[in-house]
């Protein structure tokens, strides 16, 4: 009788691996708003209590009077009561003198 011959060969199985690297991706967002605009406003109120009405009372001042002495203090002519009588002269004349020259 013929002969058949069957071969079968067996192939272990093919692996495939396919990496695909992509760059990282960078998504910028940017938001722009308006600007905001605060409007403060401050009132202050001031209450002032009304002021007690001043009362200021015056004296009347005291009134001293003196008397001129009645007759003029005699000079007895000595050289002392002279320089009682001289003395204010003579300090406004060399004041005077001095603002004068100096």
């Amino acid at each position: 009788p013929p002969t058949t011959t069957t071969t079968t060969t067996t192939k272990p199985p093919t692996t495939t691996t396919t990496t695909t690297t992509k760059p990282p991706t960078t998504t910028t967002t940017t938001t722009t708003k308006p600007p905001t605009t605060t409007t403060t406003t401050t009132t202050t109120t001031t209450t002032t209590a009304p002021e007690a009405p001043s009362i200021t009372t015056t004296e009347a001042p005291n009134t001293t009077t003196t008397r001129a002495p009645s007759h003029v203090r005699e000079i007895d002519g000595s050289p002392g009561s002279s320089a009682w009588a001289c003395a204010p002269l003579l300090l406004a004349a060399s004041a005077l003198a001095y603002t004068t020259l100096g």
